[in-house]
């Protein structure tokens, strides 16, 4: 395939967030139920179509966070492995490949909006390196727009708040408040559609949903409590997993433009692993 003409999409296709942030960018793509989207020309895609796939992948990261388990399962994108709680160093190496990703498709000629990021979303390989996948709900910002007139669409638990207001434009921003999201699901273990139980000063239990459970705790300087229990703690810096939540609220920020771009993510998930 000559990777200079139009790329066809498909909804399962793959974008490597390790190399988009390098000079290539791989991509996994089947050739049935092409969505909207097409390749830009500046973009150096390589396709790998599915009958062929020259790398393997070990489930995705839902499956890590929620289902690790000492039983060893296949499937048509691994092979039997055993799932153990990933370490923090993983973590961030997988949310640092989410977010290379998600800057290369929002700085693209005609940026992409992905629309749908979520721990399911997120394949890893066998070094944990993240690839974003599915595409269908994917669409183009064209040129002199800053946002694209469509449906509201996403999953509970990753929608920003202003698709609650009845808000029908998708802009890059709401990538960015999703990925705030799985920043806090990536880090405590829990999932963001399911409402967490704790006690107040009055002894009542109250209901919240994660990302305002996680800005309560952090804000109490108990960011390190609220960790998934099933992670090693051993060698953590307090200061970086502070660090890390902070980053994680300024992309879920109430008001769209008060979220951070992921050019600016990138830059300061850097800074804290260097």
């Amino acid at each position: 395939m000559n990777s200079s003409s139009p790329l066809e999409i498909s909804p399962a296709m793959v974008l490597s967030g390790t190399e988009a942030s390098g000079s290539s960018t791989r991509l996994a793509y089947q050739t049935t139920s092409p969505s909207p989207l097409r390749s830009s020309p500046r973009t150096p895609f390589r396709g790998f179509a599915s009958s062929g796939r020259r790398w393997k992948l070990w489930g995705c990261l839902d499956q890590w966070l929620h289902d690790t388990s000492s039983s060893q399962e296949a499937g048509p994108w691994s092979s039997s492995v055993v799932r153990a709680p990933l370490s923090w160093e993983t973590r961030i190496k997988i949310i640092r490949g989410v977010a290379n990703g998600l800057h290369f498709l929002h700085t693209l000629d005609t940026p992409i909006i992905h629309r749908d990021i979520k721990a399911s979303n997120v394949l890893l390989d066998s070094e944990f390196e993240a690839h974003i996948a599915d595409f269908g709900l994917a669409r183009k910002i064209e040129a002199l727009n800053s946002h694209v007139s469509t449906q509201v669409a996403g999953t509970m638990g990753y929608m920003p708040p202003e698709y609650k207001d009845g808000v029908t434009v998708a802009t890059v921003k709401a990538d960015v408040y999703s990925f705030g999201i799985l920043m806090v699901e990536i880090a405590t273990g829990k999932r963001p559609s399911w409402p967490i139980k704790i006690e107040d000063e009055h002894n009542e239990r109250k209901e919240y949903g994660l990302i305002e459970w996680a800005r309560k705790r952090v804000a109490e300087e108990r960011h390190l409590e609220i960790l998934d229990p099933l992670m090693s703690k051993e060698g953590l810096r307090e200061s970086e997993v502070g660090e890390f939540f902070r980053i994680a609220c300024l992309c879920t920020s109430e008001r769209s433009r008060d979220r951070s771009s992921m050019e600016e993510v990138v830059e300061l998930l850097k800074q804290l692993t260097s």
